[in-house]
């Protein structure tokens, strides 16, 4: 009888076949699930939304509402179809949403906020594929959206932007960094670069176009910075009094900044703006300073867990920064250290349910942040006896009062120490002592009092 199969060569050959289509197809198939998974997640946080702001329309027609302030997730009860957050917190300002910050399981946290965009500075660019317009935002950080016309764009693939810096006030960050993601706003696609800095303002910074065709590589390429974006703006009569009173108090307020880090001193209101702007730290910043209540320091100072020091940072973002001596901790306890921050709103509201604050701990519901120490964080240098973490606040609550304590945790035990409540402006008046820090202030005060104006 004779017999039939495969030889080794064949089978061998079928083996390389199957190896290469596996080699070929698992990334994409890696990539759909790591895509559906994110808009699972999308979708959820858009569920949630969706159903805190049933819920706030609800307890509004029973003539019930929520009252300004910051909420944790796990205090808001809101039931949806879907993956529900772990943890985060929700702003809520006369009844909306202002800013939310989800945190899944997977850690991948998910944020949005009705941002200030300001007004286009159209490009008088006449390649076809191109830069249309170019905007300024405010969230967490300054940013610079680049608008690409839709009908161009999609002509290309790979698209992407490429932003290199002449000089960066921090030599550790990349001179060269690349956008691939974009949203779609109208009939423009848009790129956001968020790493200005209040610094750098003055800084050219080469943004270059890149996509491919069936021609090859094509390149679109600008050069551009914040100072020149204020400049175009504040220069056409089309512009509102109101958005250039709020961009000549960015141009003063990162000419202080420039001046407190002495990098690149220039002011650039009188030198590069070429106007006179002192009419423009109004009455606004004054009120704004004066509104804001001495805080006073809660609980005593007996615990070896306080707080020595905060430190207030004006870089990329804004951050408050706890200072620790570690002097008097132990490995184990420095381990298992950390600062838990409530809003003042979650702090009186825990109160009014009487929840004792020596009860507080990582699992209140009412939880604003946790920070974690960070060995990576010590910048005073390994054999300082210092370490900080750190916490931004966006520009919307700036003002906000924030409880604070420290805690180290020991098998099932936790140490706590003393509750106090501070907020950023607060850290800057104990901070500022000469010409150039009240400087940093006032400006600070100046122009986060015309950007809520400006909402």
């Amino acid at each position: 009888m004779k017999r039939t199969g495969f030889t080794l060569i064949e089978l061998l050959a079928v083996i390389v076949i199957l190896a290469i289509i596996a080699l070929i197809a698992t990334p994409i198939v890696l990539d759909i699930i790591k895509d559906s998974k994110e808009s699972s997640k999308e979708r959820s946080q858009e569920l949630f939304i969706d159903g805190l702001t049933q819920e706030i329309a609800r307890r509004q027609l029973n003539s019930g509402t929520l009252s300004d302030g910051v909420y944790s997730i796990k205090e808001l009860d809101v039931p949806i179809k879907g993956e529900k957050p772990e943890s985060g917190y929700v702003y809520i300002k006369n009844g909306n949403i202002v800013k939310y910050n989800l945190q899944y399981e997977d850690n991948k946290k998910i944020t949005n906020s009705y941002k200030i965009e300001l007004e286009k500075d159209i490009l008088s660019n006449t390649d076809p594929f191109s830069i249309s317009a170019v905007t300024l935002s405010f969230d967490d950080t300054i940013e610079f959206n680049f608008y690409i016309k839709k009908e161009e764009m999609d002509k290309y693939k790979d698209v992407y932007i490429l932003i290199e810096n002449t000089e960066r006030f921090d030599s550790n960050n990349p001179t060269k960094e690349i956008l691939k993601e974009f949203k779609e706003l109208d009939e423009y696609y848009i790129f956001t670069y968020n790493n200005t800095c209040f610094e750098e303002f003055t800084n050219v910074q080469t943004i270059t176009l890149v996509g491919t065709n069936n021609d090859g590589e094509k390149k679109t390429q600008i050069k551009y910075n914040v100072a020149d974006y204020i400049k175009n703006i504040i220069s056409k009569n089309e512009t509102s009094q109101k958005t250039k009173k709020l961009l000549i108090a960015l141009a003063k307020l990162a000419s202080s900044t420039q001046t407190y880090f002495k990098y690149r001193v220039n002011n650039l209101v009188t030198s590069y703006l070429e106007i006179d702007a002192n009419s423009i730290l109004s009455t606004e910043a004054e009120q704004f300073i004066n509104s804001i209540d001495e805080l006073q320091v809660s609980g005593e100072n007996s615990s070896i867990y306080n707080i020595n020091m905060s430190i207030a940072s004006l870089k990329n973002k804004i951050d408050i920064g706890f200072v620790i001596n570690k002097t008097n901790l132990t490995e184990q306890q420095l381990n298992s250290f950390g600062v838990l921050l409530f809003s003042k709103d979650s702090y009186d509201r825990m109160m009014k349910n009487g929840i004792d604050y020596n009860l507080m701990t990582v699992d209140s519901k009412y939880l604003l942040a946790d920070l974690k120490y960070d060995r990576d964080s010590e910048f005073f240098g390994k054999n300082s006896k210092l370490f900080y973490l750190l916490y931004s606040l966006n520009f919307n609550n700036i003002n906000e009062q924030i409880y604070y304590r420290t805690y180290s945790k020991v098998g099932d035990n936790y140490t706590f120490g003393d509750i106090r409540v501070m907020s950023f402006l607060s850290v800057m008046k104990e901070l500022y002592g000469s010409k150039d820090d009240k400087s940093i202030y006032i400006n600070t005060a100046n122009f986060i009092a015309l950007l809520n104006e400006y909402q």
